[in-house]
């Protein structure tokens, strides 16, 4: 079966909805391929996508969106579980 390329508004959804997971999750995160499984996305599309979601940042603020991975787990940031993203 071939691998289906994401479109651009795709991988803007798959990120929103991986953020919202991490987020839920705490700091335990998920793992690669918990994440893979439950957004239907080939690792190589999750790498796209957290970096996508590491570069979001608000216009007047500069807040980031943080995504740590560490290993084969992906976290939300400790600031960013808070609700206080870390400056650039």
């Amino acid at each position: 079966m071939p691998v289906r390329k994401l479109t651009s508004e795709q991988r803007l959804s798959r990120a929103i909805d991986i953020m919202e997971a991490l987020y839920a999750t705490g700091e335990n995160g998920m793992t690669r391929d918990e994440l893979c499984s439950r957004f239907d996305i080939t690792g190589a599309s999750l790498d796209e996508i957290l970096e996508i979601v590491s570069t979001l940042a608000d216009r007047e603020s500069g807040a980031r969106i943080i995504c740590e991975r560490r290993g084969e787990r992906a976290t939300a940031a400790p600031e960013c579980r808070r609700g206080r993203c870390a400056q650039p």
